[in-house]
């Protein structure tokens, strides 16, 4: 894969990665809508504890990910932890 490839899938990831804070800031939380994703594992937990969605979102997604990375490997890695580390920061 070419560096300007690569720079393209990370922009189109950046994009889609935006559109679905949006999302999430803008309608779920404000409706307390949960649909099934971590971001709605994250909801409906910070009801019960003291920590942001944002917070409990990285938390859930590092451990997601270290599982995935060991059970599916690096290239699904990299792009996948981009985006879950990217979500909470937006």
């Amino acid at each position: 894969m070419s560096v300007k490839d690569r720079i393209i899938d990370f922009v189109m990831i950046t994009i889609g990665v935006t559109i679905v804070a949006a999302a999430v800031f803008f309608f779920m939380v404000p409706s307390n809508v949960s649909v099934g994703s971590v971001t709605a594992l994250a909801m409906i937990i910070a009801r019960f504890v003291r920590l942001s969605i944002s917070t409990l979102t990285l938390i859930m997604n590092i451990a997601l990910l270290i599982f995935g990375y060991v059970f599916i490997g690096k290239e699904f890695g990299v792009k996948t932890i981009y985006c879950a580390l990217m979500l909470p920061i937006i």
